[in-house]
């Protein structure tokens, strides 16, 4: 699926729900298992929507969900943008839009994917989102789906910038 809107991103909210209850069904945890949905630390546009898509879609499905951590299930998703740059080397491959394999396609993080753009190479974008369930620190369930995105909308998914906090003293009056 490629990703352009809000749309696309309660869809993916869906399929998440979905193979997340399915999961925990598979695993001998039913629907009324308390759940608690973590937003990401320094969360991204995506996170705060996906994170509000997500908790509506578990309580449409019957699901509890809470508001705090405690003893319940903790679920988290991780959003990470892999960018590729068509014209850097590398032991990469990928089906192209005709179904033909294109080999020398290499990932790119961050502003290496910038600079390699305005260079003028080719290049798109996916995101790579990995739900997890846990129980007191045990994996319960995990699972990672790929999206593409257009690389036009690849901001709405960059973490925000975490400050820390930093004490001043005035010296002078």
């Amino acid at each position: 699926m490629k990703v352009r809107a809000a749309g696309h991103w309660d869809l993916m909210a869906s399929e998440v729900v979905a193979d997340t209850l399915a999961t925990l069904e598979r695993n001998g945890l039913n629907a009324k298992t308390p759940l608690y949905v973590a937003l990401p630390q320094n969360a991204s546009a995506f996170d705060s929507v996906f994170h509000d898509l997500v908790v509506t879609k578990l309580v449409q499905h019957g699901a509890s969900v809470y508001t705090t951590p405690g003893q319940q299930l903790e679920v988290s998703y991780d959003a990470k943008v892999v960018h590729h740059n068509l014209q850097q080397a590398g032991n990469w491959a990928y089906e192209g839009d005709n179904g033909q394999v294109v080999a020398g396609v290499s990932p790119t993080i961050g502003t290496d994917y910038q600079a390699a753009t305005i260079a003028g190479a080719p290049a798109y974008s996916e995101v790579l989102l990995t739900t997890t369930v846990l129980r007191q620190g045990q994996y319960v369930a995990r699972k990672s789906n790929v999206y593409y995105v257009d690389n036009a909308t690849v901001g709405q998914f960059a973490k925000t910038e975490a400050y820390r906090a930093v004490n001043m003293k005035v010296v002078n009056k």
